[in-house]
């Protein structure tokens, strides 16, 4: 090693520092040419959403509301995915997502990134420490076209407010925009040396969370990442449950004790 070779005199300190500092030079030239690979790869997305007519919008370095801001950081090698969410509000304002825990936001015409995947949020419960938090705007039920399946506030209870009502199901193209944007991230971490392993849903990682992100955008998507992406779906994360055979999951995998 250089060092030890310069503590017993076979190069000079001098000699150890400039290879030190050749070597440098070196990871800085590799880290500028992965920032370079990263923006074609944000011209990709940018150029196959303007395809379907949905726009690129960049918050990443955008001021966040305290909700939507960032706890802290992590490697890449500790994202081995991306979580899937509907935001079970009417979101049509790409604006907005820099007032909600994640790291991008797809309305029903434009994508918003609002973090990097090595920002870590708490966006996602038991998956908030390996997964991106993808929020595709939408009020989805559970299982489409079930009311029972369809997830209502107390205040939306209270006030009498039923399915037909609330219920505001995914378009096609804002599911193929979120697959875009999944694709994006997936390659962005091959780029840095760890890509994707699985995906997961955000029923899967809290128990709360029975109808996120619904059978249109799992089946959907499902079909997108396994047989594009080659990824597989990740097993439930702490009181997460398992999705269900009407998402995509294994036959005979109940919806919930209510609806089999």
């Amino acid at each position: 090693m250089p060092f030890i070779d310069a503590l017993l005199g076979r190069v000079t300190l001098l000699e150890w520092v400039e290879d030190r500092f050749q070597k440098l030079k070196v990871a800085e030239s590799e880290h500028s040419d992965a920032r370079l690979d990263a923006g074609d790869l944000y011209e990709d997305l940018r150029v196959d959403l303007s395809k379907i007519d949905f726009e690129l919008v960049d918050f990443r370095q955008a001021k966040k509301s305290k909700r939507g801001a960032r706890r802290g950081s992590r490697p890449w090698k500790q994202v081995v995915g991306t979580c899937g969410h509907q935001t079970a509000a009417k979101i049509d304002d790409v604006e907005r997502c820099v007032k909600i825990p994640a790291h991008a936001l797809v309305t029903p015409t434009a994508v918003g990134l609002a973090h990097p995947p090595t920002a870590y949020l708490y966006c996602q419960h038991a998956g908030n420490r390996g997964y991106n938090g993808l929020e595709i705007s939408c009020r989805a039920a559970g299982i489409e076209g079930n009311s029972k399946a369809f997830w209502r506030s107390r205040k939306e209870k209270k006030a009498g407010k039923v399915y037909d009502e609330l219920v505001r199901e995914v378009s096609d193209v804002q599911i193929l925009a979120g697959f875009l944007v999944w694709r994006y991230w997936h390659r962005l971490n091959a780029l840095n040396g760890y890509p994707h392993i699985n995906y997961i849903w955000h029923r899967n990682t809290h128990k709360s969370r029975v109808s996120d992100p619904g059978s249109r955008i799992a089946a959907k998507l499902t079909t997108r990442l396994e047989g594009e992406l080659s990824l597989q779906p990740a097993s439930p994360l702490g009181s997460g449950t398992v999705t269900p055979w009407q998402w995509g999951g294994a036959k005979g995998v109940p919806y919930n004790r209510r609806i089999p």
